[in-house]
């Protein structure tokens, strides 16, 4: 089927009905054939037809998916993003129902970015979510403290209190500071990639200016090039599981208007 749906292949790597292969982990090795005395007139004759243009086909990068194409032949997923891997061991699931890596390919690594630092946000939003029901932080608001205690819905009532009552030192809500954190960050970082020429790519997508660098010099990078495609999967996969659960758990905490766990149970 085409990129814009979903489709599985086998674990082997080998297509499935010729749907394609999955992701790729590993780079082909190459097997080296003995080679054979050759007379003058064959070395004449190999080398004039060596000398006639090849086409030739570059190894698909690691953490990539397959899909067929228009043209039936098997090819690469979205330009190579990582994430098109199934939860299950026997395939993959190459999610676009609306074609847009074929549409506007020039894209993919915005929509990359924008992925990864949503479910980052939905990952830290889903901890900020069960935390008003467990402790409260001092030097807060006396309102925005108290959200929740005469049996109110403590999230959302916290929501309010703290966005319109200001911290006395600083004359800002807490709401606001969390805002203006994160869209300095998101600033910066984002000028950064323009300043020093990086550009916004599918491989740094979703990376943050000298993560790398701090990563190396704390001795916590990966070993290898294929254990960080598992690691990028992994931050692929908790981020997307957070953004469908916080939209889960606000839903389940409105209808309910209870505290965590959310259940009609009081």
């Amino acid at each position: 089927r085409r990129s814009g749906g979903g489709r599985r292949g086998r674990s082997d790597g080998k297509s499935a009905g010729g749907g394609g292969g999955v992701a790729v982990l590993e780079r082909p090795r190459e097997s080296a054939a003995p080679v054979k005395q050759r007379s003058p007139r064959q070395e004449a004759l190999s080398a004039k037809h060596d000398s006639t243009p090849k086409a030739t086909t570059s190894p698909p990068p690691l953490g990539a998916t397959m899909t067929t194409a228009v043209s039936g032949k098997e090819a690469v997923f979205a330009g190579g993003l990582i994430g098109g891997q199934s939860a299950f061991s026997w395939g993959d699931y190459n999610f676009d129902p609306l074609g847009l890596s074929d549409k506007v390919p020039s894209m993919l690594p915005w929509f990359r970015e924008a992925e990864l630092k949503h479910g980052r946000v939905a990952m830290l939003a889903f901890v900020g979510l069960i935390a008003p029901d467990i402790v409260t932080l001092p030097g807060l608001p006396p309102k925005c403290a108290a959200a929740g205690i005469g049996g109110e819905l403590r999230v959302v009532e916290a929501h309010d209190a703290c966005l319109a009552e200001p911290l006395p030192l600083v004359n800002m809500s807490p709401m606001l500071i969390i805002l203006l954190a994160a869209g300095l960050i998101e600033v910066v970082t984002t000028l950064q990639k323009i300043t020093l020429g990086w550009g916004l790519t599918i491989e740094n997508a979703g990376d943050y200016p000298g993560r790398k660098e701090i990563g190396a010099y704390l001795k916590q990078l990966p070993k290898d090039e294929t254990a960080m495609v598992v690691l990028k999967l992994q931050e692929l996969k908790h981020c997307r599981l957070a953004m469908v659960a916080f939209g889960g758990a606000w839903t389940q905490a409105c209808l309910t208007a209870h505290g965590f766990p959310w259940t009609w149970l009081n």
